[in-house]
């Protein structure tokens, strides 16, 4: 009896090795070499985890060694350390898709039963154009593809005019393979959950929608610090989450692989945009907009002709979003007594938590709830924040996606010009 307990923390250190991460290296036929991270488990099933734009976080490697547990192996591949790219918006576009093909070959000939891939934002785009290439080029050892796990995919085409309808990648609507879709509530694609869905089903995806109340865009890779309770405690339940996810994936039959696709011949060159308001051609007619604020009075802005008015969709969680929220402030102060109006629109979050934010960082301009997104689908936002600026004859003039700093000179003389 006096052994059991060390016995028992043998048994545990073991089953931590057994489940540690062990690396291998895999030349690409570029000549470059990627680092793979493998947590070994049955040998049977196998998770290929592809970054996001970003990287991977710290939380990845528990949420892999989770999955081990249950006997699902994992490969993560580590493309942004291997291939010197700077995390950020377009770091993925320099990585070919069909150099990745020699790591799914790798896992067939490992003998891997069933092949998951999983990523998130705009490694989703890396993941579908790798499953296609695969089923292309050797449809009898794609047949181990048994269907894609995507965190808040990021599928639309990029430099989308503000106040446009975005158009989707190519690659998003030939996808035969069963999804598994993951949308926390804060992150900036939840409110396009249904209408990302019915893009993937073009290719005859059958595609599952997994919504998470109250959970915060990437949480499964963020520091603790970054994340609240009920963060955390999901993260913990992830790797059940996604084991029962690739259970009903395994269980759909694939659509036929639609013909047509081809990658581009070359990288997507990196965009810069200077910090300025944008003309909007046309002068269009805003969509509608009525909405409550926090104290319950309606605003419409139909109403509001003769004043210039700011329309921002912004939301507690998105750090842009706060980081321009003192210069709106600065702003509405510097353009005091002139007309006039700042409308910022919160994007589908409950009442109290935006009191419980206020609390904390104070404004001096108008709150509106938007508790269904219904305006941020009718107003075509994709990111936040986005702006737009309407003259006093009631016109959308300029937009904005993204954060600016608000009574930056230029911008003000911007705006002044509408008075």
């Amino acid at each position: 009896m006096k052994y059991r307990l060390p016995y028992l923390l043998l048994l545990l250190s073991f089953a931590t090795l057994l489940h540690a991460q062990q690396p291998f290296d895999l030349e690409l036929p570029g000549g470059n070499e990627l680092t793979v991270e493998q947590y070994p488990a049955a040998g049977r099933q196998l998770v290929l985890w592809l970054p996001s734009e970003n990287g991977f976080g710290p939380g990845h490697a528990g949420i892999a060694r989770g999955l081990a547990a249950q006997g699902i192996d994992v490969w993560v591949t580590r493309l942004h350390d291997s291939l010197m790219l700077t995390p950020g918006r377009q770091s993925l576009e320099d990585v070919k898709a069909r150099d990745l093909l020699a790591v799914l070959n790798r896992a067939a000939e490992q003998g891997f039963q069933r092949i998951f891939l999983l990523s998130s934002g705009r490694g989703a785009r890396l993941v579908l154009k790798l499953a296609y290439l695969w089923q292309r080029a050797d449809p009898d050892a794609a047949r181990h593809l048994r269907g894609l796990l995507l965190f808040t995919p990021h599928l639309i085409e990029e430099q989308v005019a503000i106040g446009r309808k975005a158009g989707y990648l190519p690659i998003a609507a030939y996808s035969n393979l069963p999804v598994y879709m993951i949308m926390p509530e804060f992150s900036t694609k939840y409110a396009r959950s249904r209408e990302i869905a019915e893009q993937l089903g073009q290719g005859g995806s059958p595609v599952f929608v997994h919504q998470l109340k109250g959970i915060r865009g990437g949480f499964q890779m963020r520091a603790d610090e970054d994340l609240k309770p009920v963060d955390i405690a999901l993260r913990a339940r992830l790797p059940q989450l996604l084991k029962h996810a690739m259970a009903l994936l395994a269980r759909v039959p694939e659509a036929p692989l639609r013909p047509g696709w081809k990658p581009a011949d070359g990288p997507v060159a990196a965009s810069f945009r200077a910090p300025r308001l944008y003309p909007i051609e046309g002068r269009p007619l805003p969509p509608p907009l009525r909405l409550n604020t926090l104290e319950g009075e309606e605003i419409d802005l139909e109403r509001l002709k003769g004043q210039v008015v700011l329309v921002n969709f912004w939301a507690t969680w998105c750090a842009p979003c706060i980081e321009e929220i003192p210069s709106l402030g600065r702003l509405t102060d510097r353009l005091k007594g002139k007309p006039f109006r700042v409308l910022a629109v919160n994007i589908g979050e409950q009442p109290e938590a935006v009191r419980r934010f206020l609390e904390r960082i104070p404004v001096n301009f108008d709150i509106l709830l938007d508790p269904e997104s219904r305006a941020v689908r009718d107003w075509k936002v994709y990111a936040y924040p986005s702006n737009y600026l309407i003259d006093r004859e009631g016109r959308i003039r300029y937009g904005y996606r993204g954060a600016l700093t608000w009574d930056a000179p230029e911008i003000v003389e911007t705006i002044e010009s509408l008075f």
